[in-house]
């Protein structure tokens, strides 16, 4: 985008053998799996897209910039002050590195039906956290919490509505919050399909929602958010993305604003869409002719039409979800890939504000099967890249800081007790005080989450024992 668009969308006002059987065993281990199709994605949260918008298959990014804006201070322990001491009760911190869990993770929902596919945003000051609490029917009610940044709850939660599984996206407008689901039919409009919701500063919901009209038969949603002009949300129609992939602007308000523009007219999933240099970033997966799917990455302008396409490999092998964040005028994608001895592993695209990759680096960690559940930039040079993991007969989490050339720093992995099985990372914070959000069970069943589960909270930074 040009100085004269990029300065127009500030100041708007209103503005697929072994790998089959290896996928299919994750599948199972997981319980979800995507699409109802052979070549469908592989989802390693609860609904068959955690990271969609988080659950789904997508990202929150921009940990220490609220998304679309410009970068806040760090309330949270500095990295140059005394860490904070464990004592002999407290998480071991790495030796190597002085660098890992700042406090034992602690539940933040209490739900009596449990609660899951947590997505997070950090303002600067504090986390905003949604979260599904099921309700029966594969239905469940989006829930919103406010964190401060030592952890703790803050205020009461607030219920926004139904949705119809974990599909939503929240984002930080500068002063209050976003969020936007997949709602469930409204027993009074009959309205079914995307809404829109903004919160003030305190988390309380402001008016009513915003309903988007005809999507009705919307499967995964991604929003992004560009302070003081407003935000994109991308969407897929169809069971599975078959009916394509459409970008729709919203203003300040939130209220839709200007024409839909189709970015995909065949079948496509996983979208995700951050704000940076003047331009949207946006992802998504589409069938790939050789392979389980291939990424895609544009440059859209303020209307959300294609600016630019960027030249990523074919048949890739991309599984599961993506995720997409912005820094340093690069954008970074997290996609997890499927070779050809059934292999699966996340990868990091890095790619440079004019679309050009970089790199792409394999994400460190991992012991078994991993899965990128999240991206997010940390202030000053590095993507934090968040996964689930599956081996051994457990199931944990983790986040691999890796910087804007494709080098990568020790993880950090957040091991649930035994028995339990962490999953769904989320990741949003500063470098020194990162909030890891989590689904964690200690009842897991065969087919999916038991009404145990709870969001759990890991914080990281610098340690010492």
């Amino acid at each position: 985008m040009n100085t004269t668009s990029s300065s127009l969308l500030r100041s708007r006002a209103a503005l697929l053998s072994q790998r089959s059987l290896l996928v299919a065993g994750l599948c199972a281990a997981l319980g979800a799996c995507g699409g109802g199709d052979s070549k469908s994605p592989v989802d390693i949260t609860p609904d068959a897209a955690a990271a969609d918008v988080g659950p789904v298959e997508d990202a929150n990014p921009n940990a220490d910039v609220p998304t679309g804006g410009a970068p806040v201070a760090d309330v949270g322990p500095s990295v140059d002050a005394t860490p904070p001491d464990m004592g002999p009760t407290g998480p071991e911190c790495p030796p190597a590195t002085g660098y890992g869990l700042l406090a034992n993770p602690v539940a933040i929902t209490s739900n009596a039906t449990g609660a899951h596919s947590p997505r997070a945003v950090w303002n600067g000051m504090e986390w905003g956290v949604v979260s599904f609490a099921p309700a029966g029917n594969n239905v469940g009610d989006v829930q919103f919490q406010r964190v401060n940044a030592m952890g703790q709850p803050v205020g009461a939660s607030q219920t926004l509505g139904r949705a119809r599984l974990p599909k939503y996206e929240v984002a930080w407008n500068g002063g209050g919050y976003v969020i936007a689901w997949l709602g469930d039919r409204d027993p009074v409009s009959g309205f079914t399909g995307i809404r829109v919701h903004l919160t003030g500063a305190d988390g309380t919901p402001i008016d009513a929602p915003t309903e988007i009209a005809d999507t009705f038969d919307a499967d995964r949603i991604a929003l992004g958010w560009a302070q003081l002009s407003g935000g994109l949300v991308l969407f897929t129609r169809g069971n599975a993305g078959t009916g394509g992939l459409f970008a729709q602007t919203l203003d300040e308000g939130g209220q839709t604003f200007g024409p839909r523009v189709t970015l995909s007219p065949t079948r496509a999933t996983s979208p995700h869409v951050v704000f940076g240099n003047g331009n949207w970033g946006a992802a998504w997966l589409t069938p790939g002719a050789n392979s389980l799917f291939d990424l895609n990455f544009a440059l859209l302008g303020e209307n959300g039409a294609v600016d630019r396409v960027s030249q990523l490999p074919n048949n890739a092998g991309a599984q599961s979800g993506i995720s997409l964040a912005y820094g340093n005028d690069t954008f970074g994608l997290g996609w997890s890939h499927v070779d050809e001895a059934g292999t699966v592993e996340t990868r990091l695209s890095i790619i440079a504000g004019d679309g050009s990759v970089q790199a792409t680096p394999t994400v460190q960690g991992a012991t078994g099967i991993s899965v990128v559940s999240d991206v997010t930039w940390h202030e000053p040079e590095f993507f934090g890249v968040a996964w689930d993991d599956i081996g051994g007969g457990a199931q944990r989490v983790g986040v691999t800081r890796i910087n804007t050339v494709g080098v990568g720093l020790d993880p950090v992995t957040i091991d649930p007790p035994e028995g339990a099985v962490a999953r769904s990372a989320n990741s949003a914070g500063t470098v020194s005080n990162l909030g890891v959000f989590y689904t964690l069970d200690p009842t897991p069943t065969p087919s999916g989450i038991s009404a145990g589960a709870q969001v759990y909270l890991g914080r990281i930074g610098a340690c010492r024992r």
